[in-house]
This record gives C-alpha cells, structure tokens and sequence, in this order.
C-alpha cells in the first residue's frame, strides 16, 4: 500500500512537474529534443499511467495539462483549446507511424505493443473514427490476432531498412542476390514473407513496399533475373573482344548461360525470358569453353616453353647429325621423332609462330610425316 508521506521521490516528481508546467506555460514543449529530460520523464509517466502504475494524484495533475492516457493517445501535454481535435489527430498518426517504424520514437517496445493492441480492441468494438479504420487497414500493422501471423513479420519494417540498404548498396535487388550478399536473417526473413504472401498473410502496404525493393515472390525467378543482371552488368563493365564475341565470364555465369540454351532449345524458357535474354545480347549458338583469364595467361605461357625447348632439341640434333632424317632410327632418336609430331601438331593448331615456322624449316623439318618414326628392321644409326 502505498504511503501519503513526503518522499525524496515526490520532491523529485514535484521538480519534474514543475519544470514540465514552465515549459507548457511558455509554449516551448513541442521545440524540446526528444532526448530533453522533460521529455523523456513525460515518456515515463505516461507508459506508468498506461500500465495502471501511476499514482491516482499524480495522473490528475498531468491530465490538468492536458496529457491523456487512451488507447490512441502519445505522450503529449498541452493545454486543451483551439485545434485541440487536430491536435489529436496528429499525435494519433504520429503514433501510428511509430509502430509502423516509420519515424523513431522514445516509446518502448511493450508501449508499442500496447498501443497496437487498444487499437485492435477498438476496432472490434466500432470506437475508430472512419478515418482511424482507413489509416489502419492501409498500414503494415495486422489487425488481426497476432497467433495468426508469424513472429517474424510482426516487426515487419525492422528488417525494411537493411534490406533496401543492401540492395541499393549492391545496385539492385537482383544484383544484391546474385553477388550473395544478403545476410542469414534476411534469406530467413524473404522465405518467411513468401510463405505469408501464398497464405494471404501480408497486408496490401507490406506487399507495395517489398515490390518497391524489386523482390521477387519465387526464389527461382529471383536467381534467374539476379543471373541476368550480373550478366548485363559485367558484359557493361568489360572491354568488348575485337572479334565481338562474349567477353570472359564467371564460370558459374557461363554454365548459366548454357544451361538457358538448353532450357530454350527444348523449349522450357517463357516468352518473357527469351525476350530479356535476347535484349541482353545473349549468342544462342554455343561458344568456346570459359578460361579463367590467369588460367589461360599461364597455358599459353607454358605452350611457349615447351614450343622453345622443342624447336632448340631439333636444332641441336640437326648441328650434331646434320640432318633431321638419319639414314637409320634407333631408340636414341625417338625423342626427336616425338618433338617433330608434337610440332605438327602445333602447327596444325595454330600454335606455332612464324618465327618457330622459319626456324624449322631451315633446318629442314617435312611438315608432312612420313609413314611412321620406328626404327626400320636391319637399319643402325649413324655412326
């Protein structure tokens, strides 16, 4: 039971009240930052008058200030008069836009969750205004009971803001998919969403805004069009080749493409994809496997050195025995043998320079092979 003696604690309310009465007497209490002391121990007496926690004096005099304690009301003190009706339409929409997290506020959580749940009761008993009824069913706040929502998305616009700042951050929703950079939560969060969405679960403003993000209601159709625009992204940014083909590609990218080929070649690609995939600048007809350019830099690389060393070997045979074609094979010329067929190989590829063309051919190298490089039976090698 509480006291009626004077405590330290109501010579510090009373001190409070007094500073709270000099600033709504001199009309600087709506110019006050939200962080003021007197406003944030008005905050705190509200949530007590709220909760039911409030000494019965202490309630009256704050009502004598005009600060209300109803289901649609914030913390707010002035002086009831002209424009009080809109007044309190204002503080209404504002508390509105504080559970939606639209503007940020002092009010906690639980003071929130208060607030939303007066307003359901309200509307079950017919105490909105008309207005109040409009503003509500085109909010992101769910009418209904909240057992009948998944927890997630009762703080729906907690996670609006990461979302949308990751994309813009990434250039575009689809973009921000096919880079991954969407965190666990938020992969959580959209799989959530789409399971409400197919149950009727999201309100028509929840819907508007994850559409004004670019979010795609199938996690397939959101890989596709993320794939696609990493394509038309990088095909952007990259050199076009002199030969005009596809310039060098991710090979998760181009095993993509591949696979659209397949997909529109049996004919399991919609109008709309081959369309976008045509505007794209997409080649349908297949192009050379993907290299990573390190990868081929390195093999053409090492082809020179081998091609080198070849070229040297048969120059050094042909000083030491003066010709390339011995009257007679051994096993000790098999290995110029194979250097010569390598070298027609190489040549028949495209590999060779002009400069190795040259090289072999004033040493006499035949271009065309003969029948075969075995030793021929009861001939000996020079001596």
């Amino acid at each position: 039971m509480e006291s009626n003696a004077p405590t330290t604690q109501d010579a510090l309310w009373r001190a409070q009240f007094s500073g709270l009465v000099q600033a709504v007497n001199a009309g600087t209490l709506s110019e006050l930052p939200g962080a003021h002391p007197i406003k944030r121990w008005l905050n705190k007496q509200w949530k007590l008058g709220v909760g039911g926690r409030l000494k019965p004096e202490r309630r009256a005099q704050l009502e004598a200030l005009g600060l209300t304690f109803g289901a649609g009301d914030v913390p707010h003190a002035d002086p009831v008069g002209p424009g009080a009706v809109e007044r309190a339409r204002r503080t209404w929409t504002h508390h509105l836009d504080v559970a939606e997290g639209k503007v940020r506020s002092l009010l906690s959580a639980h003071a929130v969750s208060i607030w939303v749940k007066a307003q359901r009761d309200a509307l079950k008993k017919g105490a909105l205004e008309p207005w109040q009824v409009e503003a509500l069913e085109a909010s992101s706040l769910s009418l209904r009971d909240p057992g009948s929502q998944p927890a997630s998305l009762v703080r729906f616009s907690k996670y609006l803001p990461g979302v949308k700042a990751t994309a813009d951050l990434a250039g575009g929703f689809d973009l921000a998919t096919a880079d991954g950079r969407w965190t666990p939560a938020q992969l959580r969060f959209f799989t959530m969403v789409r399971a409400a969405h197919s149950k009727g679960q999201l309100a028509p403003l929840q819907i508007e805004r994850m559409k004004t993000l670019g979010f795609r209601w199938s996690a397939v159709e959101a890989t596709w069009h993320g794939n696609l625009a990493l394509f038309l992204r990088l095909k952007a940014e990259a050199e076009p080749p002199e030969d005009g083909s596809t310039p060098l590609l991710p090979t998760r990218l181009v095993s993509w493409l591949s696979r659209q080929r397949q997909l529109r070649s049996a004919g399991r690609l919609s109008v709309e994809q081959v369309d976008l995939l045509d505007r794209a600048g997409i080649r349908w007809m297949s192009t050379p496997s993907y290299q990573h350019p390190t990868t081929a830099a390195k093999r053409a690389e090492r082809r020179q050195v081998e091609i080198e060393g070849l070229v040297e070997a048969l120059e050094g045979f042909y000083e030491a025995v003066g010709t390339l074609t011995p009257p007679g094979y051994s096993d000790a010329f098999t290995k110029e043998c194979r250097a010569m067929t390598r070298l027609r190989t190489l040549r028949a590829a495209g590999q060779l320079s002009t400069v190795h063309i040259a090289r072999l051919d004033s040493i006499g190298l035949r271009w065309l092979p003969p029948r075969n490089c075995a030793p021929s039976e009861g001939r000996q090698p020079p001596a």
